[in-house]
């Protein structure tokens, strides 16, 4: 009797877990008290490394007993200790590197949400030339797999993470290599692909003389919103998107504090323009101021809600591109 009720306990613990963490809300309620759902994540990762190590030393014992309490108790072990496995990355500097090889995420290889690729995998993946391991961050599966930051990583073939977890903000910034192979977001800083985009790069540099003039003027246009402007070679549809800083959070990580009710330091990001772009070209020859303005707050825009970003400002949006269309239209 006694282990089909730790099992019910086993499987009653992963269940509200498991409900936490893919709940749609961000608040639970237990009768008058609400509770915003990361911090019972965050409990969760302190009382399951306890209870995780009763549950084995049960399954130890359990040579006796039903073939369902069993099979509850290995399953529910079994998620407990790989939720713990995330959790110690963060946590067990020590064995960290050997914890990290438990991880099992989403990449860009299959194209599919399921978490199946361990970072050993990936790693015998890279290209000759590849020195990091890449990965984006984002709220859901499609936002990171649709977002403009991969162009050039899905046009030289380089695989790249999906990390949609709430915990991979703080996973990466404890787990900062893997083998050898620094991990690198694909959102932040000046990308560097070296020998893997030499092409693109030299194309960059060429064409960033002949749009120093736009590049100012959307400088100037931006002041408050972009930290600064500049054209970049890892667009090939998109018009334009946001970068972070090379030290900075990142607008998702943020996005996260602030869901969590932590104080943010602000840092405005950097909007990378592709030269390439019909929009771009045409915003070069546009004379007028004000119709100029327009323009580069909607490409601002436009680039904020590609990454999963909320405007400041929607109904402005709406009557910026209301506007140009009846412009376009005369």
């Amino acid at each position: 009797m006694r282990r089909e009720a730790l099992a019910l306990v086993s499987a009653l613990i992963v269940g509200v877990f498991v409900y936490v963490r893919f709940s749609p809300l961000n608040y639970i309620d237990f009768g008058d008290m609400r509770v915003h759902r990361q911090y019972l994540v965050y409990a969760a990762f302190f009382i399951l490394p306890v209870y995780v190590a009763y549950v084995s030393g049960q399954i130890t014992r359990a040579r006796e007993g039903s073939y369902p309490a069993k099979l509850l108790i290995g399953v529910a072990a079994f998620s407990i200790m790989y939720i713990h496995a995330m959790s110690s990355v963060i946590e067990d500097h020590a064995n960290k590197e050997r914890l990290a090889k438990l991880l099992r995420l989403a990449s860009t290889h299959s194209g599919e949400d399921s978490q199946t690729v361990a970072l050993a995998d990936y790693v015998t993946r890279m290209k000759p030339e590849q020195k990091n391991i890449y990965y984006i961050m984002a709220e859901t599966f499609g936002a990171a797999k649709s977002s403009p930051h991969l162009e050039i990583f899905r046009k030289k073939g380089i695989e790249v993470l999906l990390l949609t977890d709430r915990i991979d903000g703080w996973l990466v910034t404890h787990l900062t290599e893997f083998d050898g192979k620094p991990l690198q977001s694909v959102t932040k800083g000046d990308l560097d692909l070296g020998a893997l985009a030499d092409e693109e790069k030299k194309q960059q540099e060429q064409v960033a003389a002949e749009y120093q003039d736009l590049v100012a003027r959307l400088k100037t246009a931006l002041a408050e919103q972009a930290q600064d402007v500049r054209v970049t070679h890892r667009l090939t549809d998109s018009p334009a998107c946001l970068v972070a800083g090379e030290h900075d959070l990142g607008a998702h990580f943020e996005r996260l504090l602030k869901a969590a009710g932590q104080k943010v330091p602000g840092s405005k990001p950097v909007l990378e323009i592709n030269p390439e772009h019909a929009l771009v070209q045409r915003l070069k020859d546009e004379s007028d101021a004000q119709r100029f303005g327009d323009w580069a707050r909607i490409l601002f825009d436009q680039a904020l809600l590609s990454e999963g970003g909320q405007l400041d400002d929607p109904a402005g949006f709406v009557a910026r591109v209301n506007s140009l269309w009846l412009g376009l239209m005369k």
